[in-house]
């Protein structure tokens, strides 16, 4: 993904930016943008900066990637805060749909397309099927050493297990879908079993992967399901077409 030591400006592969310049000067280039939201909500005036027509002027398009739950069209929308809000709803809920509606109001003031892609819990990460300490197949996400550093022998059956049986996914138009409240959140925190709230992060990159730069626009709930291997771009294509909006 990133390339050889020195290669990281070859076409197709990330730079990373760790500095204010090149982080400007990443932005400045910019078209299509990728707004990760689904673990904090970003405050108002992030948002101005990496929208702003000074910041990403040739920018045509938006991903933005939320939490589950929080939209004002979802059921479950609203309550209070403490228990309610680590569910999705009340304090928190609110602040992920405000920033959900301020990214909404600045794209299109400058005639932007914006995708939207929900998610609950992001489980793996890693490069997924793993014999005798090497990669076998496709290596898919991050390195092994990701797995190497999990401390818990639990945590880590999970993860590389996620990796391996849990790659598949299922679109849902719009926020349909709730967050599974903390207790039962806490009792399949080591499962690789697929839930509806619940889904692989190297599923959701992929599926950000084949929006970018869609023509039309995409608002989805993305579920994990039973699956060793990412689905196809014209598999995508089927499920993204069923929540075109």
């Amino acid at each position: 993904m990133y390339g050889k030591e020195g290669e990281t400006k070859a076409p197709g592969n990330l730079k990373i930016s760790t500095d204010l310049g090149g982080l400007g000067e990443a932005l400045s280039g910019t078209t299509n943008l990728v707004i990760l939201n689904s673990e904090e909500p970003l405050p108002l005036s992030s948002l101005e900066t990496l929208l702003g027509e000074d910041s990403t002027p040739i920018l045509k398009d938006v991903v933005l990637v939320t939490r589950i739950g929080t939209s004002s069209s979802s059921s479950s929308s609203g309550g209070g805060g403490g228990l309610f809000g680590f569910m999705g709803g009340g304090d928190s809920g609110l602040k992920y749909r405000e920033c959900e509606e301020s990214t909404r109001e600045i794209v299109k003031g400058r005639a932007l397309k914006m995708s939207t892609v929900r998610v609950g819990v992001m489980k793996g990460g890693g490069p997924g099927k793993i014999e005798e300490g090497k990669v076998v197949g496709e290596d898919l996400g991050l390195d092994k050493v990701f797995y190497d550093g999990q401390a818990q022998l639990e945590k880590f059956m999970m993860m590389s297990g996620h990796d391996k049986f849990t790659l598949g996914c299922s679109l849902t138009p719009n926020d349909p879908i709730k967050m599974s409240n903390p207790i039962v959140q806490s009792g399949r925190s080591v499962s690789f079993d697929p839930f509806p709230d619940e889904v692989n992060v190297i599923t959701v990159a992929e599926t950000v992967r084949y929006l970018r730069g869609r023509d039309v626009t995409v608002d989805a709930t993305v579920s994990g399901e039973k699956g060793e291997r990412l689905p196809t771009k014209d598999e995508f294509e089927v499920m993204f077409r069923k929540c075109e909006k």
